[in-house]
């Protein structure tokens, strides 16, 4: 009853933003812009088509905006599982298809809902459905400017993406590979009912979170586990050094509903120019607990590097990547889930499907990206090599990745 109640006051609260926003036409800064723009230029009007309103003059609303992306990829795998037998599988999926909207208001206050629109199962022998499938986040949240202090000082309450890592903080829309890299993806976590506090002051950033461990797909309570989540951006000597951690406090009991992979994890980045390349570092740690087991628990650890360059100038980028992973137990880590982790699944040893996970896992990519309108709009090629140790032998393959993603 609650979370229909939430619902009900969200969606009231963007509709009737947008409708106040009507009245106000003849004073807005900006509005959809037509086809053919005065500049006839096609991406900076699909870039900002979904800006419907903005008046920073305004004192009721400021800006309404929708949204919506979609992404459609395919990878072909060859390789070897730990018994030495061949695989050989090809996947095609619409991995995203989302959309929503984003209200500001009073100068300060934001309102924002996006939801997913797809459920295909196809890599895994189901259905592709274009359906409502649940809410990707739904948040309100206010800033209060500078208070005690301390600048842009955020309050925010709802459903929230929680990421650790770099390319876990980076979106999909501008990630440079088709997928993130397997250790990127085990502490990506996942979405939360959270309350958010950040801020700013000097060269630091900062966020705080309690989180909770529902797994409603919408706005849910803190009636079950709880997790903190920390994230800081700091400058120093003129670099910025990314650190976030997530602490699960609950983990191993009934009270977590999600079942996060881990009972806590830390990641550390920072981003260099060497020989022209733009070079992001990462390095991650952290503790599975006790979730799943003997063999599953301990401790894990990885590093990312990942070199990346325009060739030509805002619309030809080659980019690079190296991945490792490692853990204290037997199986506390594994491949790449989509989709080297699939056909291994879809091909296991001796019935017993545990040929994915492993103690060490190494991974190499290689990419061109063609932006058609920036991030906007995007082709991704890329091929990917990896290998995992696990408990029955070596499991490795080659991944020939295509991709096209859009948004606005």
């Amino acid at each position: 009853m609650e979370n229909k109640a939430v619902k009900t006051i969200i969606s009231a609260i963007a509709l009737s933003s947008a409708a106040v926003a009507g009245p106000e036409a003849g004073s807005v800064e900006s509005v959809i812009a037509p086809i053919q723009s005065n500049t006839g230029n096609f991406c900076e009007t699909w870039k900002n088509m979904g800006k419907l309103y903005k008046n920073n003059n305004n004192p009721f609303i400021q800006q309404v905006k929708v949204f919506g992306r979609a992404h459609i990829q395919y990878a072909n795998i060859n390789g070897e599982n730990a018994a030495g037998n061949d695989i050989s599988e090809s996947y095609d999926e619409l991995r995203r298809f989302r959309a929503g909207i984003q209200v500001k208001a009073f100068n300060g206050l934001e309102i924002f809902t996006s939801a997913n629109f797809t459920n295909d199962q196809s890599p895994r022998g189901g259905d592709r459905d274009i359906e409502f499938t649940d809410y990707d986040q739904a948040y309100i949240a206010y800033n209060f400017g500078t208070l005690a202090g301390i600048d842009d000082l955020k309050l925010s309450y709802g459903r929230f993406k929680i990421a650790l890592s770099a390319e876990g903080q980076d979106s999909s829309k501008t990630i440079k590979t088709v997928e993130r890299t397997a250790i990127s993806n085990k502490v990506f976590t996942n979405r939360y009912t959270s309350f958010l506090v950040s801020g700013s002051r000097g060269n630091v950033d900062a966020t705080f979170g309690f989180l909770s461990l529902d797994d409603t797909d919408f706005i849910g309570t803190f009636d079950v586990g709880h997790a903190l989540y920390f994230d800081t951006t700091v400058g120093l000597g003129g670099h910025d050094y990314h650190f976030d951690a997530l602490y699960n406090i609950d983990e191993g009991t009934a009270d977590d509903e999600v079942g996060m992979d881990f009972e806590y994890a830390a990641s550390l980045a920072t981003s260099r120019t060497i020989a022209g390349w733009d070079t992001l570092f990462n390095v991650i740690y952290g503790n599975n607990g006790d979730n799943g087991g003997a063999e599953t628990g301990g401790a894990f650890w990885g590093v990312v590097v990942q070199p990346s360059k325009y060739i030509i100038d805002d619309k030809l980028e080659a980019v690079f990547r190296y991945s490792y992973q490692g853990s204290s137990r037997d199986q506390g880590i594994s491949s790449l889930r989509r989709y080297f982790g699939q056909s291994l699944r879809d091909n296991p040893v001796a019935g017993d499907n545990t040929d994915y996970t492993g103690d060490s896992h190494h991974s190499i990519y290689a990419g061109l990206n063609y932006h058609l309108c920036g991030h906007n709009s995007k082709i991704l090629l890329g091929a990917e090599y990896e290998t995992i140790e696990t408990p029955n032998g070596s499991s490795d393959a080659s991944t020939l990745w295509a991709a096209y993603r859009v948004y606005f």
